[in-house]
């Protein structure tokens, strides 16, 4: 039972009653008014509207339709939440494509990590130049730094191959295995040396593992896996064998042409409603849903990092403050502003020198932002195996 319900007017809100406060009290009541328990900050508390006599009208006498039962958690102070990341359903964590990052999983945002695709210990490999790799052999991943793999395990954070750029996977002596922390985009061309192995049947759900030893050329990563230059096989591919298997926790995305018989293995999407695993034409390829394990790699250690889309400022956002729900120690919360486009407003304007730069935010800090402004969040966690995954529940902007 509510202690009080009054109509609030907040500093530039035009229209009188667009923000309803409940009062609570620091003691829930039920109906009857007994007592049933102090609040705690982290409850969570849901609201629904009733219907018949009791209904919320408008001005009109009209009742308000029913909706959901929007839920929020109980924090200490009086606030008013405004501005909300990662929001419902798009969950909106971009980063680096290719450059381990987040995931929201069981209501809260952690690092993507899965035990099949690496350590990340060879770093990330993104050539400069036409370049070949196999087993033992040392290359440049791009950066001047060369790197051998064991066995044909190779352990990338990231992998790209830019446009004009040629890469030459030798898979003659062995199976060769591309594995990314991160994410995968081959823009430019992957070549295949390799003899296509006789295809067998996969059951629906069986261990990604199982999808990687039927190709002698497999690529796993934990995020998505973009295809928008070209994959070829040498030697060509006989009809009842395949040369490469693409392994990917977050999807593929098929813009460019992949091989004969390429065996694409996805795990199921968790998310509702749920995003498609594979997008773009996927020709002859062969698919099937895989199961991926959450965790870090014996011997792990790398930085995952995320952002927000730009989010526009509410016009009428008075004083607020930072609010991290359920931070756990590890995790690097920071905002930067860009001002308006002054042609169109309804965009930010991102002319370089225009943004601010990054600034650290801690649970409770006051916010100078500027109502019909931009602000960008990031997110950073440093993600070491036989440490828990350091998560949190979300960044809220609240009104004060």
């Amino acid at each position: 039972m509510p202690r009080g319900v009054r109509l609030v007017r907040a500093a530039r809100d035009e229209l009188e009653g667009a923000l309803l406060e409940v009062d609570l009290g620091g003691v829930l009541m039920d109906i009857s008014g007994r007592r049933v328990r102090p609040l705690q900050v982290g409850d969570l508390l849901s609201l629904s509207l009733s219907q018949g006599t009791a209904a919320l009208r408008d001005y009109g006498g009209v009742p308000v339709l029913p909706a959901g039962e929007p839920c929020w958690h109980v924090i200490p102070g009086a606030a008013v939440a405004r501005m909300q990341w990662p929001g419902i359903p798009d969950a909106g964590l971009a980063g680096a494509a290719t450059q381990p990052g987040f995931e929201v999983y069981a209501g809260a945002v952690m690092p993507r990590a899965r035990l099949e695709t690496g350590t990340g210990r060879h770093g990330s490999f993104v050539p400069q130049v036409d370049t070949s790799i196999a087993s033992m052999q040392p290359f440049d991943r791009g950066d001047r730094v060369e790197v051998r793999s064991d066995e044909g395990r190779f352990e990338f954070l990231g992998i790209e191959i830019p446009a004009g750029v040629v890469v030459t996977v030798d898979a003659t002596r062995g199976p060769v295995r591309l594995l990314a922390v991160g994410g995968v985009r081959i823009a430019g061309t992957l070549r295949i040396l390799a003899r296509a192995l006789p295809l067998r049947l996969l059951r629906p759900g069986a261990p990604v593992e199982a999808a990687l030893e039927m190709a002698p050329v497999a690529i796993a990563a934990s995020g998505s896996i973009e295809i928008a230059g070209r994959i070829e096989v040498v030697d060509g591919v006989a009809p009842d064998a395949t040369a490469l298997c693409l392994a990917s926790a977050s999807g593929v995305d098929l813009s460019g042409p992949i091989p004969f018989h390429t065996l694409l293995a996805v795990a199921e999407a968790e998310d509702v409603p749920a995003v498609p695993a594979i997008r773009g034409a996927r020709g002859q390829a062969l698919v099937v849903a895989v199961s991926f394990q959450r965790g870090v790699p014996a011997g792990a250690s790398w930085t995952a990092v995320a952002e927000s889309p730009w989010l526009q400022v509410p016009m009428d956002l008075g004083s607020s403050r930072l609010h991290l729900v359920d931070a756990a120690p590890g995790c690097s919360v920071g905002w930067q502003t860009a001002p308006a486009d002054p042609l169109r407003p309804s965009i930010p304007d991102l002319t370089k020198g225009r943004q601010s730069g990054i600034r650290i935010g801690l649970d409770g800090d006051a916010l100078p932002f500027v109502p019909g402004e931009w602000v960008r969040f990031t997110l950073s966690a440093a993600v070491v195996s036989g440490s828990p995954l350091p998560s949190l529940r979300s960044v809220q902007v609240f009104e004060r």
